[in-house]
């Protein structure tokens, strides 16, 4: 008969155990996942910005090449007056394309642990080192089992 029972506790140890690892590892997954997401949405939002300071760029270098053009084929006081219209356009297209202040870039980091319960005795969380601590608990009337609390 105890025989019978310390089976049916490491049956139930093993079972929690996979039930604890299975947990951890959604849990684990998830958070990947976001990271992933968050990332792509920040490299999504830097090449927009990217493509929109290129896009500027070659208009002011089109609008450049279009006064060459004038130089080139106005007689003066024609070319003076397309030159003060290119700059009040200049001027305005500066105003009007001005890219948002730089975005901050959020830097992932991983805060928080894992506490592992016992209904016994003990309380096993870790810690940023990645070690693992012990700390007593009120001992419970019933078998010990074992839980997952992830802190954040």
């Amino acid at each position: 008969q105890q025989v019978a029972q310390l089976d049916q506790r490491l049956v139930a140890v093993q079972e929690s155990t996979q039930a604890l690892e299975d947990g951890i590892y959604d849990q684990v997954q998830l958070a990947v996942k976001q990271g992933q997401a968050l990332a792509e949405e920040q490299a999504s939002l830097f090449m927009a910005d990217e493509l929109e300071a290129k896009r500027q760029l070659d208009q002011v270098a089109w609008m450049d090449s279009f006064m060459e053009d004038h130089m080139k084929n106005l007689p003066p006081p024609d070319y003076l007056n397309a030159w003060l219209l290119h700059a009040k356009v200049r001027e305005d297209v500066n105003q009007l394309g001005r890219l948002q202040q730089a975005r901050a870039s959020a830097m992932l980091r991983l805060e928080g642990g894992l506490r592992l319960v016992t209904d016994d005795s003990k309380v096993y969380s870790s810690e940023a080192a990645g070690t693992m601590t012990a700390a007593p608990r009120p001992r419970g009337k019933s078998p010990p089992k074992t839980r997952f609390l992830l802190d954040g």
